[in-house]
C-alpha cells in the first residue's frame, strides 16, 4: 500500500511525474549514456568530486543515476518505504563515503544541467521546476532534512 504521495511544492506530483516521465523518455531517445554527460558536467563545475566517484567506475556510476531516478518516482508515487530508504542511504553516503551535503546538490546540478543539454529545445521552465522540486525532496532525505 502507497502512502500519500511526498509533497514536493507546486504542481501535484502527478503533474510532475508526467513531465518528468515525458522528459525522460525523450532523453533516453537521444541520449544512450545520460550517466557519462552528467558526470562530466559534475566534474567539471566541480573537480574536487572526481576522487570520490571516479573510484567506482562507470557501471557503479550509472547505477547512481538510476536508483536517483528511482527515488524520485517512487516520492512521487508515495511508496510508503521510500522515505526511510533514502535516508538510511544518505547516512551511509555521510559516513561510509564523506560524502558532504553540499556534493548531493552538486549532482542534482548536473543531471539537472545534463537533461536540459539533452532535451534542446523540448526543456521547458515546468520540467526544470519539476526536476528541481523533485531532486531537491530527495537531496533534503539525503541528508537528514526531509
Amino acid at each position: 500500500m502507497s502512502a500519500p504521495a511526498v509533497k514536493l511544492g507546486g504542481p501535484a506530483p502527478h503533474e510532475d511525474r508526467a513531465l518528468l516521465e515525458a522528459n525522460l523518455s525523450l532523453v533516453a531517445e537521444r541520449e544512450g549514456q545520460l550517466y557519462q554527460r552528467v558526470y562530466a558536467i559534475m566534474f567539471r563545475d566541480h573537480p574536487e568530486a572526481d576522487q570520490l566517484f571516479l573510484q567506482y567506475g562507470e557501471e557503479r556510476q550509472a547505477e547512481m543515476l538510476s536508483e536517483t531516478f528511482t527515488s524520485v518516482f517512487d516520492l512521487l508515487d508515495g511508496e510508503s518505504w521510500t522515505p526511510g530508504h533514502v535516508q538510511a542511504m544518505g547516512e551511509r553516503h555521510r559516513h561510509g563515503y564523506v560524502v558532504r551535503d553540499e556534493m548531493y546538490a552538486w549532482f542534482s546540478d548536473a543531471i539537472v544541467a545534463a537533461l536540459r543539454e539533452v532535451s534542446g529545445d523540448a526543456w521547458t521552465a515546468a520540467t526544470e521546476a519539476a526536476w528541481e522540486r523533485a531532486l531537491d525532496a530527495v537531496n533534503a532525505l539525503m541528508t537528514g532534512r526531509g
